[in-house]
């Protein structure tokens, strides 16, 4: 799915799971993708993923968060808890290096 203004489509869904709970039974989970990218290793990938992270620290200022990754390949080569553990830490120094404060909230794997 794409949407132009992913907050109007999350709102017009909100509205209508207010109005007709029913009429969106067949979401289990939506998460709206921002930035997405390529990588062939997992340096590339925490690379990568830690440059979009600078982009998304004004959003985190003064809020505890959690990282979590859902994906598919790379069995074998990429561990999600470690990287979700680092995507953690360079959340927390990228807030650190604009002078913003956050919090890494723990969380029970899902």
């Amino acid at each position: 799915m794409r949407a132009e203004d992913v907050n109007l489509m999350l709102e017009s869904l909100r509205e209508r799971a207010l109005k007709n709970p029913a009429t969106l039974s067949f979401l289990a989970r939506l998460i709206p993708v921002t930035h997405a990218f390529t990588f062939d290793s997992s340096g590339e990938f925490e690379n990568k993923a830690g440059e979009i992270i600078v982009m998304w620290t004004p959003r985190l200022e003064g809020k505890s968060f959690y990282v979590r990754i859902r994906r598919r390949g790379f069995k074998g080569k990429i561990s999600s808890p470690a990287e979700e553990k680092l995507l953690d830490v360079l959340v927390l120094r990228a807030l650190e290096k604009a002078g913003m404060s956050g919090s890494f909230r723990s969380m029970t794997p899902m």
